[in-house]
């Protein structure tokens, strides 16, 4: 018969517990030899403490795999968040530079119409039209307001 056809036997308890090779055990084979404990009468009270150790001894170890597993993704997961947080930074201060360039123009247009109301306000102080409007209400400022800007 070809090898790969073979099933793999499972070492036994005894075999396990008597070598120390236990903590190697693959979890196929823990979890056999807590099948077996749980489901076979168990005759005697020494007999009785011996499985429920041998149980508890192999719970703890499939715990503790389980915990360095969980821990080794918390670990990728907490570089990943991080990376991506890096990439949100960058690319939230970069959109801010972009949104400063853009609005630069809108600002100097806005500080050159404000000097040209300034200079028409001086030469006509008792208009009501500056030439300036109000953000709130769309209303023209009068040059009496405008000067107040200087």
């Amino acid at each position: 018969m070809l090898n790969f056809l073979k099933r793999k036997k499972f070492r036994g308890a005894n075999e396990l517990f008597s070598s120390g090779k236990i903590f190697e055990a693959k979890d196929k084979e823990l979890y056999n030899i807590l099948k077996k404990i749980a489901s076979k009468p168990i005759p005697t009270e020494t007999t009785r403490h011996r499985e429920i150790i041998r149980a508890l001894i192999i719970l703890t170890i499939k715990g503790n795999r389980d915990q360095r597993h969980a821990n080794r993704l918390n670990f990728f997961l907490s570089i990943f968040i991080i990376i991506l947080s890096t990439l949100t930074l960058k690319l939230t201060i970069e959109q801010t530079n972009y949104a400063e360039i853009q609005s630069r123009s809108d600002r100097i247009k806005e500080a050159n119409s404000r000097t040209r109301a300034i200079e028409y306000c001086k030469q006509n102080q008792d208009s009501p039209d500056s030439g300036l409007a109000y953000t709130a209400t769309g209303e023209p400022a009068p040059c009496s307001e405008v000067l107040k800007l200087k």
